[in-house]
């Protein structure tokens, strides 16, 4: 188990309600605006979501009126917080992770940064969208802010990507996705949404 997966698991159990702290609750309801904006109308559909933790944002999702959430984590821990309707929760990797259907909105909700490689992931879920597909995802900006939070995932034995919007924009496009809009929450939040390109 990586140093990544092992603060995770060990952080299962409580993550969920750590969300409601004073200050990062007050970030997490200015992201998530955010994000349900720039995923556009999903009441009554089925959405995926990758790294879905202990399940904020699939809370969220289905309070928004969304029909079903395919929910993937790798960590067996965090899928054990999840809430139980509406929700087909499974443990793998999202860089890897198959299903024998397409989805046509995605959600990455601070999964990138901790990924060995997010080109992988991006890919893998061009291959999981359907060609009208939408992806939203929320990244750390590698700005003053981002690098501080780095300096606080070092101190748990591991570092985390930050993202420029430009470096960002390229590997989503080599990776089968156009980017549509981007907005910085500040001070350390970036939402990115993505149109699926079409497969030559």
């Amino acid at each position: 188990m990586s140093h990544i997966q092992k603060y995770f698991t060990n952080r299962a159990k409580h993550y969920q309600q750590s969300t409601k702290s004073l200050i990062w609750g007050w970030q997490r309801r200015r992201e998530s605006q955010i994000m349900l904006n720039s995923l556009g109308d999903i009441v009554g559909k089925e959405v995926l979501e990758l790294g879905c933790g202990a399940g904020f944002y699939t809370r969220l999702l289905i309070e928004s009126g969304a029909r079903h959430i395919t929910a993937v984590d790798f960590s067996q821990k965090m899928i054990d917080q999840l809430p139980k309707n509406q929700i087909t929760a499974i443990c793998e990797d999202a860089m890897d992770a198959k299903f024998n259907r397409q989805f046509n909105k995605i959600v990455s909700a601070g999964l990138l940064e901790f990924v060995p490689f997010p080109n992988h992931v991006l890919s893998n879920a061009r291959k999981l969208a359907t060609d009208d597909g939408l992806m939203v995802c929320l990244i750390p900006p590698d700005n003053f802010a981002g690098k501080l939070y780095r300096q606080f995932h070092l101190r748990h034995g591991f570092k985390i990507n930050l993202f420029s919007q430009e470096s960002f924009s390229k590997m989503a496009n080599k990776n089968g996705w156009e980017v549509v809009s981007k907005t910085l929450i500040f001070p350390n939040a970036l939402v990115v949404s993505m149109k699926a390109l079409k497969v030559r």
